[in-house]
């Protein structure tokens, strides 16, 4: 009897809080709005936000911290990829060091599209970043 009534209170909670979050009203359906709030599952969400994470850290300097544990690739012999703004993966041989910040920003960054890191604002990077993170 609790279970049950604490995931009615979840699932009431989720409701309003969906319909707060996308400014709502109660005649909408609430799956189109779940849909709309969860159009990514968790892999691609978190490349997502690993790669807006790093568009922004070398453009703002509040993201400092982060800036400096990207390295920009500089290609030894070929003048082609030095325009791709690709970022220098870490050698990392644990499970652990493949999770860090440091390695897997510029795994992501380096397979998103080559017109997207070159957007020219955060919103336009935005919207173009879910059809290239998977």
């Amino acid at each position: 009897m609790c279970v049950s009534l604490t995931l009615v209170n979840q699932r009431t909670q989720n409701t309003e809080t969906a319909r707060t979050v996308l400014d709502t009203q109660h005649s909408h359906p609430i799956r189109h709005l779940l849909c709309h709030l969860h159009r990514l599952p968790v892999h691609p969400r978190i490349n997502y936000k690993i790669a807006t994470l790093t568009y922004n850290a070398p453009a703002h300097n509040q993201l400092l911290y982060l800036s400096y544990l990207l390295t920009v690739y500089t290609p030894v012999h070929t003048p082609h990829s030095q325009d791709k703004h690709l970022l220098a993966v870490p050698a990392v041989s644990t499970v652990i060091g493949r999770r860090g910040f440091s390695y897997a920003a510029p795994s992501v960054w380096n397979k998103i599209s080559l017109k997207i890191p070159n957007s020219p604002s955060v919103v336009s990077f935005k919207q173009h970043l879910p059809h290239s993170v998977k």
